[in-house]
């Protein structure tokens, strides 16, 4: 079953993306941050996918760092309305603990000794 919840949630962040991140990147940042030339070794042209978004979470991070600060768009661009940041920084938050997410590694198994096992067994069925 979270399978099947991981899949409808990776579904919804593709759609989240293609219907408004990345429209809203290709109209107010892809101008400098874009093509050939970029500005602040931030090429926003690359991110064609929300899996190539999620690949990246240092680029998240600033992203999310600059737009929270109202440092992009710069004073000579048109602003954000404030509703599209908010909900910008919100799905950008969002791809971030999904990047996050799937990059932790397992915990590897820690095999009991005698003491520890005894002790385990004598627990688990009361002995003591």
């Amino acid at each position: 079953m979270s399978f099947f919840a991981s899949a409808v949630v990776e579904c919804r962040a593709a759609e989240g993306y293609e219907a408004f991140v990345k429209p809203l990147f290709e109209a107010h940042c892809i101008k400098c941050h874009g093509g050939e030339k970029v500005k602040g070794k931030v090429n926003l042209k690359e991110l064609a996918r929300a899996e190539d978004f999620l690949q990246k979470p240092e680029l998240l991070k600033k992203l999310l760092s600059v737009i929270d600060s109202k440092d992009m768009p710069p004073e000579d661009e048109p602003a954000l309305d404030e509703a599209k940041r908010t909900r910008l920084l919100e799905s950008l938050k969002g791809f971030l603990n999904r990047s996050a997410a799937g990059s932790k590694s397992p915990a590897p198994l820690h095999r009991l000794n005698r003491y520890q096992y005894n002790n385990a067994v004598c627990d688990l069925f009361q002995l003591r």
